[in-house]
């Protein structure tokens, strides 16, 4: 079995807006210009086509890949254009089964649970799970990084009733002047495939929030 890390990137161009899909991606190696062969599932045993179609409507995509330095490029008016360049990829960089394991136990706490379509997550939560039926979207609006004492906070999708259609948006919102990754907001996205899930750290010094 190849080793692959998980990659997700959304489809913005440079002014920060997001393409709506109906697009094609490809994944290029920097090095050499290949198409590497990515996978769909984290066993790489469900291989995905590269290029690869982006639904209508779908502004994030999300495969696995072997490690490495690479662009993602999409294919606009004709032409493939890159949307990001030097994305690295190491499988070092990838959370595990393992560290999830060891961050769960060390919360000593049993995951808070969110149901509604929008939440306010309360200061110093660990562990956070999304527990919805056949759900479309959740706006979950993250603590101040002070208020959180350096905990991590572990946020995973744990929703069901999905379809071969169906999509789950979950847009992340750091309080107001903090960032996430340096960015105003972050979004995640289940399907009937994957489950979405981030770990975030807070830093003070940086003024936000860190994905590892």
């Amino acid at each position: 079995m190849p080793e692959v890390t998980h990659v997700e990137a959304h489809l913005q161009d440079a002014a920060g807006n997001l393409f709506a899909g109906g697009v094609q991606v490809r994944w290029t190696s920097e090095v050499d210009a290949s198409l590497p062969a990515i996978y769909a599932n984290y066993a790489a045993t469900v291989a995905k086509a590269n290029p690869f179609a982006v639904a209508a409507g779908v502004s994030t995509v999300s495969f696995y890949s072997p490690a490495g330095r690479y662009k993602l490029e999409l294919f606009v008016d004709g032409a493939w254009i890159a949307l990001r360049r030097d994305f690295p990829v190491g499988t070092a960089q990838e959370l595990n089964r393992s560290d999830i394991s060891n961050a769960v136990s060390q919360a000593l706490t049993e995951p808070v649970q969110i149901t509604a379509p929008t939440a306010i997550i309360a200061p110093g939560t660990k562990v956070l799970a999304i527990v919805k039926v056949n759900p479309t979207t959740t706006g979950l609006t993250l603590p101040t990084v002070a208020a959180q004492a350096l905990a991590p906070l572990y946020i995973f999708d744990r929703s069901s009733g999905f379809t071969s259609t169906s999509r789950h948006l979950i847009t992340l919102t750091p309080t107001a002047g903090q960032t996430i990754m340096g960015e105003t907001s972050w979004s995640i996205q289940s399907n009937i495939a994957f489950r979405a899930a981030s770990m975030l750290i807070p830093s003070v010094n940086l003024n936000g929030w860190l994905l590892q």
